[in-house]
């Protein structure tokens, strides 16, 4: 059932007419002024949000030389990881492989059963620390890998909090160099021990971690330049105020109702509301020379 806004006495399913029979006033256009300034601010406020969403995420990304050579670079470890850090091979008396210690390596290793054989290689004792080895220095580089794409993600995602992401960005960057650095060392010491044991796993150090430690320490320099020196985020006049109030209006510090119409004045908005007044004194002109016309 529905109530007139103006007197609150309960409508019947007759009363069809915008015109309250109660008391009268017009229900449709009852409070348009309220709703008119409300929305208008709600307006506001909400492009204020949008523009300052769009400007931070250009800043983030494209907004200046940095960003885009940060976005770039964002690219690099894992294109990085396609290099191998070392080349591995299992040799059985009726069977042997050998596949690159990389991205493309791991599925090479897979598909022609090096991985597999790890865990029956575990069980012996003489091939135990030495697969070991193996494994830990696969855990690193599966590791620089996991860097490598949360440095990525960080950085395409980094104008939800460009400092956090930086700081995220720099702490992935020295994580995946140490970890590449590791694998290359563990790589070195499977190597030597293979060839004194006489074991069935045998590694040999590549060019790879040349290429990747510092792809990952350059990145971890420009991270550490945005960190400093920030990227510059342009907004238009009355912007940032704009979304300060909208999130106390949102927290429930102010309400909608008690801010000015527009909320943040501005050149913009002076300039709209002269155009305003002028449009009313020219109307007010014609409006007072079509009654001195018609008293003539």
């Amino acid at each position: 059932m529905a109530f007139c806004p103006n007197c609150n006495q309960k409508l019947r399913l007759t009363d069809v007419s915008q015109t309250c029979p109660h008391c009268g006033v017009n229900m449709r256009f009852f409070g348009y002024d309220e709703r008119f300034y409300h929305d208008a601010k709600e307006a506001e406020l909400s492009n204020a949000r949008v523009h300052v969403f769009i400007r931070k995420m250009k800043a983030a990304l494209i907004g200046s030389r940095l960003a885009v050579v940060r976005l770039v670079m964002a690219f690099l470890p894992a294109a990085s990881l396609l290099t191998p850090v070392a080349r591995a091979g299992v040799t059985f008396p009726f069977m042997s492989a050998s596949s690159d210690f990389g991205i493309l390596g791991l599925a090479d290793g897979f598909q022609h059963g090096i991985l597999h054989s790890f865990p029956a290689l575990l069980s012996s004792v003489a091939e135990h620390s030495v697969i070991m080895l193996f494994a830990s220095a696969l855990g690193c580089f599966l590791l620089a890998a996991l860097c490598a794409a949360a440095m990525l993600l960080t950085t395409l995602l980094n104008f939800i909090n460009m400092k956090r992401a930086a700081r995220a960005n720099c702490v992935f960057a020295l994580f995946g160099a140490a970890a590449v650095a590791v694998c290359a060392v563990l790589s070195v010491l499977i190597g030597s021990r293979a060839a004194f044991t006489g074991c069935v796993v045998d590694c040999a150090i590549s060019f790879g971690w040349v290429i990747q430690i510092p792809v990952y320490l350059a990145f971890f320099i420009v991270n550490r330049t945005v960190l400093k020196d920030g990227l510059p985020v342009e907004l238009d006049e009355g912007m940032a105020e704009r979304v300060e109030i909208s999130k106390k209006v949102r927290r429930g510090e102010l309400r909608l109702e008690d801010l000015p119409q527009p909320v943040v004045e501005t050149a913009e908005t002076r300039k709209i509301q002269e155009e305003i007044e002028k449009a009313r004194e020219e109307f007010r002109e014609k409006k007072q020379k079509k009654e001195a016309a018609a008293d003539a």
